[in-house]
């Protein structure tokens, strides 16, 4: 694992097996670890599956568990928030256009191979979707909560004309629309 040198240098320097990494490098190779710890453990057990909620349970406030400004996922897919959509436009944008030729293709051929198993974390069938519509899904859901977390973590600084910020309280509504049951269509 990555380990820090000095923390007496401007820029963070790691090193691994005798290499010396940037601070990016360390953090890719430590998701890679993850992302194989996350390969060996099965997600097929119903119980750690994301569902819906049942009509019974949405009765009492069906417009609590509609989305407001982002839809994650694809039990609100046909019909997303617009100005949800626009944010992920936008960084989606601003993901991939730091990233080569090279590095956009092997993000697209690894979210490709885990079409499969994300379709197996649904309690229902996403089927309907096409696997080129599921994958875009994946590509703008996974840049928005990536850059939400920068974001609200200070990794990423935020300007007055930043798109999380194009009404008022809509960060607060983000994480309401993030953390919200999912209601049965």
């Amino acid at each position: 694992m990555a380990t820090v040198l000095t923390d007496a240098q401007q820029s963070e320097i790691w090193e691994d097996e005798g290499k010396i990494l940037s601070k990016e490098e360390a953090v890719f190779i430590e998701i890679q670890v993850l992302h194989e710890k996350s390969h060996a453990v099965a997600t097929t057990n119903e119980r750690d599956r994301i569902n819906r909620l049942s009509a019974a349970e949405q009765v009492s406030n069906a417009e609590s568990y509609t989305p407001k400004i982002v839809a994650i996922g694809p039990y609100h897919n046909e019909n997303p928030p617009k100005a949800g959509e626009d944010i992920k436009h936008h960084f989606v944008q601003l993901v991939l256009g730091q990233k080569s030729i090279v590095e956009k293709e092997n993000i697209i051929e690894e979210m490709s191979s885990l079409i499969g198993k994300a379709r197996g974390c649904y309690e229902e069938s996403t089927e309907a979707i096409s696997d080129c519509k599921f994958l875009r899904m994946m590509l703008f859901d996974s840049c928005f909560i990536v850059e939400i977390i920068r974001r609200f973590y200070g990794e990423e600084e935020v300007h007055d004309d930043d798109p999380i910020f194009i009404y008022e309280g809509s960060l607060s509504t983000i994480w309401r629309d993030l953390y919200q049951p999912i209601a049965r269509k």
